[in-house]
């Protein structure tokens, strides 16, 4: 059943890096974006991160669990 469950994870994080989008529970997922500073306004954000909020029993992780950094390409 673990092993079930970190597959499925690998699945999901494979998605984002190809700009898809697979949620069971929106709650659960965040998308993230690079906040640029007014010397970085030639950056362009080209695939969202994705963060983990809660886990699967519904409680929320008290330090949120980055699976995806989001990837920023210069412009």
């Amino acid at each position: 059943m673990f092993d079930q469950a970190k597959n499925l994870e690998g699945v999901i994080q494979e998605c984002v890096v190809f700009g898809y989008a697979v949620f069971s529970h929106p709650c659960l997922w965040r998308f993230t974006y690079v906040n640029l500073s007014d010397s970085e306004k030639t950056s362009l954000v080209v695939l969202p991160g994705l963060e983990k909020l809660s886990g699967r029993d519904g409680v929320v992780f008290e330090r949120v669990e980055v699976l995806v950094a989001p990837s920023v390409a210069n412009v």
